[in-house]
């Protein structure tokens, strides 16, 4: 049984490539099946033939089986338009010469009909469905004329039987290729809607990538000019204190050239973090968010105002390094923005019907509610370095990571009571 069904699908896939569309897949194996079911049928009609010794059947079973494997060959060697073509113009016209001979019990009116079908089924150009539908529609007509008008010389040896079995393969060979053309359309609309998703995900990308390209360019002119200015500046300070013997005023200039210095360090470092989120190498697994609390909770053990706590946290399926610096972010900002004696970080998970909620929620100053559609912006500011220092990436870097993951971020916020954070992942 394993050799039959390998055969099998060696004779429906002849000729087929990786190259060629789905639809074009499918018709060249609908045409290698078909050959591959009639050749032993016409073998074993070629048989009872010989057996009772009838010539002119046997040379006319041998031509057919020649036409079939001709059509096999064609299609090996990628030929398949005039395959198709010689399928749709030397088999009509055998059966019409059939039933000329065999008279309308045969039933081959309604074989006919099968190549109509077929017109429709493996040919695209327009010209080429036209010429063929006249040339069929011209042998069933000259058939029924020559039925109606003379008589075929063994119309009476047949007996009934074969004009009803005719029509059953017919019937049964048509529903076969429509069934067959519609599955085959749903699918292909199936794989356009994928497509277009992906497009418009691609698109949406695509928008998203320029929109952080310009901030990109606006925060290369802008912010990261200042700490530049600040260096140079206090540099020349330092210049023009040295050649005057000033140098009282010294370690304020060195303490503003190292808090430039710090400054662009920073900038430089977020913003490699947040371009090489989409480019680092995942390693997906199980992972118990306890550990990677844990891991974030040892750099503020010795810190007594830090209080961190959690509570009923789910494993999630994700990459444990793009994890923890999502946690860290986050929790660096809760303990960043905070103006509180003890400066509390609760992180806690809820099991959703298709995701897993985390939930990060501190005490810190909040964030004014106009700005909660912009604070996932990337180098986007609530405060100057004076207030507060950063770079404005923490957040952007945060949404990227989740977004990675396939989930979503978002948040809830009162000024001065704190943020609760809402991070949504997929359960795998």
């Amino acid at each position: 049984m394993g050799n039959i069904q390998k055969l099998w699908v060696w004779a429906s896939n002849i000729g087929i490539t990786n190259d060629f569309e789905h639809f074009e897949q499918v018709k060249i194996k609908v045409l290698n099946q078909a050959i591959a079911i009639i050749v032993p049928i016409q073998l074993l009609i070629n048989a009872i033939f010989i057996f009772n010794l009838d010539i002119l059947n046997t040379f006319i079973g041998f031509f057919i089986l020649l036409l079939l494997l001709g059509l096999w060959f064609l299609n090996l060697k990628q030929k398949f338009e005039v395959a198709r073509i010689i399928l749709n113009t030397i088999f009509p016209l055998i059966m019409f010469g059939t039933g000329i001979i065999c008279g309308e019990k045969t039933g081959l009116q309604y074989n006919l009909m099968i190549f109509f079908v077929a017109i429709f089924f493996f040919h695209k150009n327009f010209y080429t469905k036209s010429i063929l539908v006249i040339y069929n529609t011209f042998l069933v007509l000259s058939l029924i004329y020559y039925w109606e008008n003379y008589t075929s010389p063994f119309d009476l040896l047949l007996p009934n039987f074969f004009s009803y079995f005719a029509y059953l393969v017919t019937s049964t060979i048509i529903m076969t290729l429509i069934q067959r053309f519609i599955v085959e359309m749903a699918n292909i609309n199936k794989e356009n809607q994928v497509l277009l998703k992906s497009l418009e995900s691609n698109n949406e990308e695509l928008k998203n990538a320029n929109e952080a390209l310009e901030r990109f360019a606006y925060i290369a002119s802008h912010d990261l000019k200042t700490p530049l200015r600040t260096i140079l500046g206090f540099t020349q300070l330092l210049e023009r204190d040295y050649n005057n013997d000033k140098t009282e005023r010294f370690p304020f200039y060195f303490s503003q050239v190292k808090q430039g210095a710090r400054q662009m360090n920073e900038l430089i470092k977020n913003t490699l973090e947040y371009s090489r989120v989409n480019h680092l190498t995942e390693e997906k697994k199980w992972i118990n968010l306890n550990e990677i609390i844990a891991n974030i909770h040892v750099a503020y053990v010795t810190d007594k105002t830090v209080e961190i706590n959690t509570k009923n946290l789910s494993k999630v399926f994700g990459d444990e390094n793009q994890l923890l610096s999502l946690f860290q972010n986050l929790i660096e900002n809760g303990i960043k923005y905070n103006d509180k004696p003890t400066k509390k970080i609760e992180i806690s998970s809820t099991e959703m019907p298709n995701s897993i909620q985390i939930i990060v929620k501190d005490n810190g100053i909040g964030i004014p509610k106009k700005f909660h559609g912009q604070i996932f912006t990337m180098f986007k500011r609530l405060h100057t370095n004076q207030q507060y220092e950063g770079t404005g990436l923490g957040l952007a870097i945060c949404e990227k990571i989740v977004y990675r993951m396939n989930g979503q971020i978002s948040l809830k916020s009162v000024e001065g009571e704190g943020t609760t954070f809402y991070i949504d992942l997929p359960k795998s």
